[in-house]
Formats: structure tokens, C-alpha cells, sequence
């Protein structure tokens, strides 16, 4: 049995949708922000491999606690997570995904800055390549966040909607 109503709050009888618009092929720019993001989140990987060393010596001899290392893996962890995802997502032409890693970059920026205000005689011992490793990881996720939001990078993210 169908039941016809004829009045104008009646749903349409056909499907109705926006039309399709090809997205075409992922903008250099996309390419140049993921692979940024991957690039950063591998030199993490990296830096906690030769970080690992000293910190199970400091287990074993007992001047850093077992929690310690820990707490280490499972923050960096999440960093290289949160990057991958982000790229992952970029890549698949999620454009949410550019208003997050957004949120991520300015709080990291601002925890940067206090810690670089209330502790500036433990950046000023960091060791040379860790300084630099966190200012290469600094320039190329501002490269990525750049990227993210040029021109070609918005009209195809706004294409995968």
C-alpha cells in the first residue's frame, strides 16, 4: 500500500544529493605537508632511539625510576601517533584534519614558551642534537601547517567534503 501525500513538507520522491565533482589528482602541496608530517614524526622515532641508552642506564644504576621511561614512550608515542594520524588523514582529504593539527601546533608553541620560561637552563643544556632535531621538527611542521592551507590544498580538501 503507498500512501500519496500531496503537500509541500512532503520529502522528494527522488534521491537528492549534491552532484559529484571529481576531486582529481592530491595537490603537490598535500604531498609536501604529509610528507613533513611523516618526516617529523620518523626524527621522533629516532631521537627516542638514542635516547633509550642513557635512560636504561639511569634505570639500572637507579637514578631514574622505571615510571620515568615509561611516561617517555608513552608521550612520544602519542607525538608520533597524533603526526601520523594527521598525515594520514591530510593525505586521505580529510580537511578537519588541518584545524586540528592547528590546535596541536599553537599548544605546543605556548608549552614551548613556558618551558622555555620556567626552566631555560635545562633547554640551554640540551644536548646540540636534540636542540636541533626540535628546531628542524619546528620548521618542518610549520612548513606542513603552511602547505595545508595553500590554494591548491583547500579547493581539494573542499572537493572530498
Amino acid at each position: 500500500m503507498v500512501i500519496v501525500v500531496d503537500t509541500p513538507y512532503a520529502p522528494p520522491a527522488a534521491p537528492v544529493s549534491d552532484p559529484v565533482v571529481p576531486a582529481g589528482p592530491r595537490p603537490r602541496s598535500v604531498l609536501v605537508a604529509a610528507a613533513c608530517l611523516w618526516l617529523s614524526a620518523a626524527i621522533v622515532v629516532v631521537m627516542v632511539g638514542t635516547e633509550i641508552g642513557p635512560i636504561m642506564t639511569g634505570i639500572r644504576t637507579g637514578s631514574l625510576p622505571l615510571v620515568g621511561l615509561a611516561f617517555t614512550l608513552a608521550v612520544l608515542g602519542f607525538a608520533v601517533g597524533i603526526l601520523v594520524f594527521i598525515a594520514v588523514k591530510l593525505q586521505a582529504g580529510r580537511g578537519w584534519v588541518r584545524w586540528l593539527f592547528v590546535a596541536l601546533y599553537v599548544l605546543a608553541i605556548v608549552v614551548t614558551v613556558l618551558g622555555w620560561m620556567q626552566a631555560p637552563e635545562a633547554y640551554r643544556a640540551s644536548a646540540p642534537l636534540a636542540t636541533g632535531a626540535e628546531t628542524f621538527q619546528f620548521l618542518l611542521q610549520t612548513v606542513a601547517l603552511v602547505f595545508m592551507f595553500l590554494r591548491p590544498s583547500r579547493e581539494w580538501l573542499a572537493a572530498h567534503k
